[in-house]
């Protein structure tokens, strides 16, 4: 049974990591990733329940000292670097179904990879979703584009091509003036609705996808990010709280 109106937040956490090792263990203001999303979490009111959806012993042992709840230790299959949000969130909710437990009608997804999120901001996204839902499937939290996605190349052989197969080359370098803006997801919040993840295979946001614009934020990818995170964290998060 879906519980009306409910809101849980996902943290997914598996502990496998190419470019990082254990990245979710990084450390920013000497917080790690994990507990920063599970900080977040707890302090939204709104959030009757923050779950951190992990393979790890020592995650869940960590991810529970913080206050979050570990359900149970995800699979092989949800837990390799190809998997999918579909397939964690999915085994997150057939766990309850199978125990005949309710499911929320919206989950959070929170990734701890974007740790510089505010929880003014999370607030607000949620506000503006809960006074839009009714025509919707789900809400992606996005942020410009430095360039437009028109003025992006992809490399054949030896050769530069336009994204689009209608410019050329010329048309994809001019200004960026002179293209509308580009928006691209940014991990700082998605919500979902529990059903559109059941009914839709494969599919997470569904047909209907509202959007919400974000300050510009660090998703941490590699050492670079990382170390650009902790420059901002120290520089200006601090001093904006």
């Amino acid at each position: 049974m879906t519980a009306k109106n409910i809101f849980w937040s996902l943290i997914p956490a598996r502990s496998g990591s190419k470019n990082i090792k254990n990245k979710n263990l990084l450390k920013i203001n000497k917080k790690t990733l994990i507990q920063l999303a599970i900080d977040t979490s707890k302090k939204v009111k709104k959030i009757s329940r923050t779950f951190v959806l992990t393979d790890s012993p020592s995650y869940a042992k960590r991810a529970k000292k913080y206050g979050a709840i570990v359900p149970y230790l995800r699979s092989s299959k949800t837990s390799n670097s190809n998997a999918t949000d579909y397939q964690v969130i999915r085994e997150f909710l057939n766990f309850f179904i199978k125990k005949k437990l309710d499911i929320p009608e919206y989950l959070l997804y929170f990734r701890p990879t974007t740790p510089l999120r505010k929880k003014q901001t999370v607030e607000k996204i949620i506000r503006y979703f809960i006074n839009n839902k009714k025509n919707s499937d789900s809400l992606m939290s996005v942020e410009k584009m430095e360039e437009p996605v028109f003025k992006k190349f992809l490399a054949k052989k030896k050769y530069l091509k336009p994204i689009f197969k209608n410019m050329s080359i010329d048309q994809a370098n001019l200004p960026r003036q002179n293209y509308k803006n580009s928006f691209t997801g940014n991990g700082y919040l998605d919500i979902l609705k529990s059903q559109t993840v059941l009914k839709k295979k494969g599919n997470i946001f569904g047909n209907k996808v509202l959007f919400f614009v974000t300050e510009r934020t660090v998703d941490i990818d590699d050492k670079f990010d990382y170390e650009f995170a902790k420059f901002i964290a120290k520089k200006y998060v601090k001093k904006k709280s």
